[in-house]
């Protein structure tokens, strides 16, 4: 039977000058509009017998939902009703292909906006009953549209209150990532100091374990050379490790190539103590296998990959519960190498993979949540990415992926010995670590340089008031004055006199401009280091007279 125009509401009829002032929302309106726009289907299908109500809905640009969605109606022509939100063009539409199908159009509007269409679906009926349910629908749709109303809004009021509480947790991380920053700042200078204390002693007993004139004494050099080595370089990834306690930082300027297969042997040096250590605290037996070891060279930084292996051993092992075991091991293929790290521990659910990553979070009672987020940016800085599979109950797999380096790659030559300085300068070292000062002294005494040395901001005033020095090397922090006012003190004195900084700040040796103006060298640093600034600024100093 062909469409019936009276049952089309009059223009205007359900605009927002004939609703309630404050129509009553119901409480179920908190339901997401989707639910809610299925619930009202299903009731408004149960309490008209016989014909059929469809209800399209326009939440926002570009989304469209559409209830009752078993309807063989709506399955047909779900596509003109998402792309059609005009009622002229749904009527020309319908008029020409499914006149008997479609029998009224209600507009759902509120405050001038149009949140959607009411469709009448029905079989062959008597006109009567059309103008009955048409009636009834003039008084019901004003409320639908409140209804609608109430629940698109409150979707959107839990959606940003979804989208404030996301924000303020990650102000809150920032809050707390910037007081820990502004903490190690302070644990950095400190620590720094103490491991450019311990460098200068043990350049001073290497030296004096080579000196010829002392072998023949006590020969000892080639006993002590491993044991020094290996606390230098304990020492390097200390400095490198405290370089990034402010920022959260990764640098990059120190990558060569090296070899994957140390890489691993020397974080299971460190881990393997480590490993014994909760064995016994934590009464646990732990099996350690190692897999197949194929080696590739990659360009990065040996201690910055060692830290991640670490890293991922010692979690390995926290995942495991009494008994397990841990295997490690390596693969290479299509350009990348493979080093996987797999435990039989508890395993890890949908939810915790989703969130392993993020800094601060943890699932430990001690721990800090830094540990996978630091690892996941130190393989990323590396051109590398991390993965993981897991199974509740049966333990985890992490695998590192980093690039091969091309073939012919040739590692970075190591720090040269500086050109040492023909002439004999004397320099002025100030600062208020006495092991740090004396050691790195003896040091530049044994060089060939004359050294004078202050501990205090009086004393370095007194020794240049009574002699001119060619070099002053200022600690920037010697209370109660900064380094930056005892060189200006210094050039008042001694115009001529050159300056090198020393710090143990990150903040001092990055980001700093100095006044007065002068190199900074970061503590921990080996003694070529310092000559090597010694020789750059040389060739402006004037040579004694002979």
């Amino acid at each position: 039977m062909p469409r019936s125009t009276n049952l089309l509401p009059a223009k205007g009829l359900f605009s927002i000058d004939n609703l309630s002032k404050n129509p009553e929302l119901p409480y179920f309106i908190v339901q997401s509009p989707r639910r809610f726009v299925a619930r009202l289907a299903e009731n408004l299908n149960n309490t008209f017998n016989g014909v059929y109500f469809v209800i399209a809905v326009y939440p926002a640009r570009g989304t469209f939902y559409v209830a009752p969605k078993e309807l063989p109606f709506v399955k047909k022509h779900k596509r003109i009703l998402a792309r059609t939100r005009n009622i002229q063009e749904l009527l020309k539409y319908f008029s020409k292909s499914e006149p008997e199908t479609l029998h009224a159009i209600y507009p759902i509007e509120r405050y001038g906006r149009r949140l959607g269409t009411l469709l009448l679906v029905a079989k062959e009926k008597q006109e009567a009953e059309f103008i009955q349910v048409s009636k009834m629908l003039e008084q019901l749709v004003p409320h639908i549209s409140s209804l609608l109303w109430g629940s698109l809004q409150t979707a959107k009021l839990l959606k940003e209150n979804r989208a404030l509480k996301d924000a303020l947790r990650r102000l809150e991380n920032r809050i707390r990532f910037d007081a820990i920053s502004e903490a190690s700042a302070g644990v950095a200078h400190e620590f720094n100091n103490i491991l450019g204390a311990i460098e200068s002693q043990l350049e001073l007993m290497w030296a004096q374990a080579r000196n010829p004139k002392l072998n023949h004494i006590c020969p000892v050099h080639e006993l002590i050379k491993d044991k020094i080595n290996s606390v230098r370089e304990l020492i390097a990834d200390g400095k490198l490790i405290v370089s990034r306690l402010k920022g959260f930082d990764v640098q990059k300027e120190k990558y060569e190539p090296i070899s994957i297969r140390k890489v691993l042997l020397d974080a299971f040096k460190l881990f393997y103590p480590k490993l014994k250590m909760k064995e016994l605290e934590e009464k646990k037996d732990v099996d350690i296998k190692v897999l197949s070891l194929q080696d590739a060279t990659v360009i990065g930084s040996a201690t910055e990959l060692k830290e991640v292996i670490t890293n991922l051993l010692l979690n390995a092992v926290d995942a495991i519960e009494g008994k397990g075991t841990i295997s490690i091991g390596t693969n290479i293929n299509k350009g990348k190498i493979t080093v996987f790290v797999a435990d039989t521990g508890m395993g890890m659910g949908s939810r915790e993979l989703s969130k392993i990553f993020m800094p601060y979070y943890t699932t430990k009672e001690k721990g800090t949540g830094l540990g996978l987020a630091l690892s996941l940016k130190i393989v990323r800085s590396h051109g590398g990415t991390i993965e993981v599979e897991s199974v509740p109950g049966k333990g985890s797999v992490f695998r590192v992926m980093l690039p091969v380096a091309k073939k012919g790659t040739v590692a970075l030559a190591a720090f040269a010995p500086a050109e040492e300085p023909e002439c004999n300068l004397d320099i002025l070292f100030v600062d208020d670590n006495d092991i740090f000062r004396q050691s790195t002294s003896e040091l530049l005494r044994q060089k060939g340089f004359s050294v004078t040395e202050a501990c205090s901001y009086e004393e370095a005033l007194k020794k240049c008031s009574e002699h001119r020095f060619d070099f002053a090397i200022l600690d920037l922090y010697i209370p109660p004055k900064s380094g930056e006012e005892i060189a200006r003190e210094i050039l008042k004195l001694s115009p001529t006199t050159r300056l090198i900084y020393t710090t143990g700040s990150i903040e001092d040796a990055t980001e700093r401009i100095f006044n007065p103006p002068a190199p900074i060298i970061q503590k921990p640093f080996k003694i070529e280091e310092l000559l090597k600034l010694l020789v750059k600024n040389i060739s402006s100093i004037e040579h004694k007279a002979a």
